[in-house]
């Protein structure tokens, strides 16, 4: 029922506006330099003052970073799946339903501080120093699997693994949040008796973990589950 909802009071409304001309205000949530001078941009916000959306475009390269605010006018068109890539399977999947062309008047406003900002370049560098000691498509597939980033990744071989239904494997979800909230968990229960305070910083570590993985609704779900789980031990629930 919800899922139906969601199709007839959100995704049609933005489908509707396929081939229209309209207004983006919004705040960036994910970037990637494919060159020199053209970036494709991932924003969260309004279109037209009125639709909430997320979109993705491509854009002029230039000085940008996450939670910036971006306003811009631009086409938006319905995503849908090519030979090379299924782009509808897989921005869809992520709550993008739209994308851009031919972006002008875009504007873009930097934001002094976020933390979520901080998480997600701490991830960048993280997945820069694998793709950096790791050589060819290893440091590429460990990337992928542990910061979900793709771009290292042969497009070939990104073809292959997508076709033969393997796509998920670099997907970041609940069983990555479990692993590693179970090890934090059990390092600072040999170091600290409080229970309640271990809980805690569990909690904030799940937190991060979730923005991390950029808020993916796998994660999401399981982020909650683990919330509950560990937030038991403050209110002295089992």
């Amino acid at each position: 029922m919800i899922n139906v909802l969601h199709n007839e009071f959100y995704v049609k409304k933005l489908i509707a506006l396929n081939g229209e001309n309209v207004s983006f205000s919004g705040r960036i949530k994910d970037y990637n330099y494919l060159s020199s001078d053209t970036v494709r941009i991932t924003a969260k916000g309004k279109l037209n003052s009125d639709a909430n959306a997320e979109i993705t475009f491509l854009t002029d390269s230039q000085k940008l970073d996450y939670y910036d605010k971006i306003d811009c006018v631009l086409t938006v068109n319905e995503i849908k799946n090519t030979d090379t890539f299924n782009s509808k399977d897989y921005y869809n999947s992520l709550g993008v339903y739209l994308e851009g062309d031919d972006a002008s008047s875009v504007k873009i406003t930097p934001v002094n501080f976020s933390i979520r900002r901080s998480v997600l370049k701490y991830r960048d560098y993280l997945f820069e120093k694998i793709t950096t000691y790791l050589p060819d498509d290893t440091g590429g597939f460990i990337g992928a699997m542990l910061c979900s980033d793709k771009t290292e990744i042969d497009g070939s071989v990104k073809l292959s693994i997508y076709r033969c239904g393997l796509g998920h494997i670099f997907a970041q979800s609940g069983i990555h949040l479990v692993i590693i909230t179970g090890l934090i968990y059990s390092v600072l229960s040999v170091f600290l008796k409080n229970k309640k305070l271990v809980s805690i910083l569990s909690l904030f570590a799940i937190l991060l973990f979730t923005l991390f993985a950029g808020a993916s609704p796998s994660v999401v779900r399981a982020a909650v589950m683990s919330a509950l789980i560990h937030s038991s031990y403050i209110f002295y629930r089992k």
